[in-house]
């Protein structure tokens, strides 16, 4: 019932979705927009004073999707995963046309930005794990507080990116990075 009704809700106006929200026990702060043709669908919704999602968003079944003060989704963007959790700080940023796998959690610190177009797993299941033996990787993607990842860059599972670093457009992050590192 609760999985129909969010999806209904796609079609709503975003007071009247927000309102619906309410009623179903999720934390909506005041001043939140999500635009209409946005997929939201989580266990439990926590969205924090200001916070929006742009249109045109599929953020489609996290166990809790968290979004801090004046934190931002923009369009095109998919934040797909069964029964992980997403936790985005105040005011951060997702570009347009990111994909964040969130099966092994994800977390992006305050006042820190993914550049369009990036892709971010926790989770490393291939085909391959059982004929050539590669290991399987799951496990949380963390980025710290005032990080900036530029365009296109790809973070695999189990990283941590500390506070204040800059990733430059295009890189793979496959191990952690240091807080204060460029």
């Amino acid at each position: 019932m609760k999985l129909a009704l969010l999806l209904l809700c796609t079609f709503f106006p975003s007071w009247a979705r927000l309102a619906i929200w309410r009623m179903l026990g999720f934390k909506v702060g005041p001043g939140c927009h999500v635009s209409i043709c946005s997929i939201v669908i989580a266990d439990f919704i926590d969205i924090g004073r200001g916070a929006v999602i742009e249109p045109l968003t599929l953020i489609y079944r996290p166990r809790i999707f968290s979004m801090g003060e004046r934190a931002r989704i923009a369009g095109f963007v998919r934040i797909i995963g069964y029964h992980g959790t997403l936790t985005l700080g105040p005011q951060s940023f997702v570009a347009l046309g990111c994909l964040i796998d969130v099966t092994g959690d994800f977390e992006l610190g305050a006042r820190s930005a993914i550049g369009p177009r990036s892709t971010l797993y926790s989770h490393g299941a291939t085909g391959l794990i059982y004929n050539v033996k590669y290991p399987h990787r799951i496990g949380p993607v963390r980025i710290g507080a005032d990080c900036w990842l530029g365009m296109g860059c790809i973070v695999q599972p189990q990283v941590t990116i500390g506070d204040r670093v800059i990733v430059m457009p295009g890189l793979v992050i496959r191990t952690d990075v240091a807080s204060n590192t460029a």
